[in-house]
């Protein structure tokens, strides 16, 4: 992408916009999107999730803490996307603490924006998100951002030093593409069985607690005991939808490549899932929707019965899923 530089920064122009509610809620992995595009890499968000496995995890954290949705935390998304993909990348963390860090952290990113590539970073703004550095100031330490707090089209100024980034370098290989497709429906499956990867849930058993967990009428007694599960809640359960969106995307977009009649009945039940969960997303209020009102046992109720009806349908789907891999021919491990 074309690269700017006045006499006060350096930034690359026309990154899109970072927003919620436009089924991109993984913020990383539409910054790598973002980033790929700009490497000129035509490869959409959906297709990412899909690969990445990103589109088939569930995850749930025991204590109820909202990064049960990010990609790099748990059973982390990162490695297996960038197999995917063929390009080297790295990770480089600070410490904020660190006055000296800024400095470090100025000599990684200028010559990636130099070149036209915007740097994946978390926490730019506001809350720990992830976003993207796309410019830099000469004479002072600031760095301009996408993120999806910026207020209209011009990049922001982070408010924060972020403490970890991805550079996103050359592609060492380009994967066969079938088997790229092969090993992110084995991966549906782990991720689907595999029960937890530290203090996050995964999968069906995510499944589980969470259901259990809404049920326990004492958790939600006051107002005062809930109030800091219900903004985790809704993230998770919104993140859920777009995750599942994004696997019916993905598999109608390869399902050419599958046996197609066992494919139809997969994309079928991720259909159902999105539609069951959408259908019940009112009683999954974010702390801003619930005003001054409760949030009653009636919609957690509701939200249990969704959530029942996502698992039964992920068990299906996962059962289908591993008998399609058996049964493609090109599948030789």
């Amino acid at each position: 992408m074309k690269v700017t530089e006045t006499s006060e920064s350096v930034f690359i122009e026309d990154l899109p916009r970072l927003e919620w509610g436009r089924n991109m809620e993984n913020t990383f992995i539409k910054s790598l999107q973002l980033t790929l595009n700009a490497m000129g890499e035509d490869i959409s968000y959906d297709y990412l999730m899909g690969i990445s496995g990103a589109a088939f995890r569930t995850q749930f954290h025991k204590r109820w803490c909202p990064s049960s949705a990010d990609a790099t935390v748990g059973f982390e998304l990162t490695k297996p996307a960038f197999e995917s993909l063929g390009n080297s990348y790295e990770f480089h963390h600070f410490n904020r603490r660190d006055p000296k860090q800024i400095e470090v952290l100025l000599q990684k990113i200028r010559p990636v924006v130099d070149h036209g590539i915007p740097v994946i970073a978390i926490d730019l703004k506001e809350v720990p998100d992830w976003g993207l550095i796309c410019g830099y100031m000469k004479d002072k330490p600031e760095l301009l951002c996408r993120t999806y707090f910026d207020e209209g089209e011009k990049y922001s100024v982070a408010e924060n030093v972020p403490w970890v980034i991805c550079i996103v370098k050359e592609k060492l290989l380009v994967p066969d593409e079938k088997e790229k497709l092969i090993n992110s429906l084995k991966l549906a499956v782990k991720l689907a069985e595999s029960r937890k990867v530290g203090y996050y849930l995964n999968g069906f058993e995510a499944y589980k607690y969470w259901i259990n967990e809404l049920g326990k009428h004492k958790k939600f007694s006051s107002r005062k005991k809930y109030e800091g599960l219900i903004q985790p809640n809704a993230w998770i359960y919104v993140s859920l939808i777009d995750s599942r969106q994004a696997a019916f995307n993905y598999l109608n977009e390869i399902t050419d490549m599958l046996d197609g009649r066992q494919t139809d009945r997969i994309i079928a039940n991720y259909n159902e899932i999105v539609t069951s969960l959408k259908a019940n997303r009112s009683n999954v209020p974010f702390p801003r929707e619930l005003k001054d009102g409760e949030w009653t046992q009636e919609m957690r109720n509701k939200q249990i019965e969704s959530l029942h009806s996502a698992y039964d349908l992920e068990k299906q789907s996962v059962k289908l899923i591993r008998e399609l891999i058996e049964n493609d021919p090109s599948n030789r491990t």
